[in-house]
């Protein structure tokens, strides 16, 4: 099911880029109802945690990156992943769309190359679509708040 629920991430990702000029986003509240018609999505049934919620007050067990640009973007770069381990390992949602369980060592070795090739980079360049602390968060597979972000017009 965990892996079922990123790849409908992944699609609804796909076609709020096609609607909002190549551009991923924000937060995987955007995609709640438009590009994603059951919120539940958002949660694995095998995380049975303390759930962090979304700006929009719904639960999410998945680590997202952000609006990351697509120009940017390899098909291979990780965009989303379930926080905690699945069998060792953990599902994780690439920009193309598919769907992979890594285990826990792959994933934390991909997620290192990632930060080096591709987010240190961006970040030092200072990206403004990105959101450096998320990213970070992401990088680092911690949780992110982004309750706490500032709404839009404030």
């Amino acid at each position: 099911m965990c892996k079922s629920n990123l790849a409908q991430i992944g699609k609804a990702c796909v076609a709020y880029t096609v609607d909002h000029g190549d551009r991923m986003p924000a937060s995987l509240a955007d995609l709640v109802p438009q590009y994603l018609a059951d919120g539940r999505v958002l949660v694995c049934p095998s995380d049975g945690g303390d759930i962090p919620h979304l700006r929009n007050g719904l639960p999410c067990s998945y680590r997202y990156v952000g609006n990351l640009p697509a120009r940017e973007a390899a098909p291979n770069t990780m965009v989303a992943y379930s926080r905690g381990e699945h069998e060792d390992g953990r599902n994780v949602l690439f920009y193309d769309g598919h769907v992979s369980w890594m285990t826990e060592t792959a994933f934390q070795a991909e997620l290192a190359r990632q930060r080096k090739e591709l987010w240190e980079p961006l970040l030092k360049r200072g990206a403004k679509e990105i959101n450096a602390a998320r990213v970070k968060a992401f990088l680092e597979d911690e949780p992110y708040d982004e309750t706490q972000e500032a709404k839009p017009g404030k």
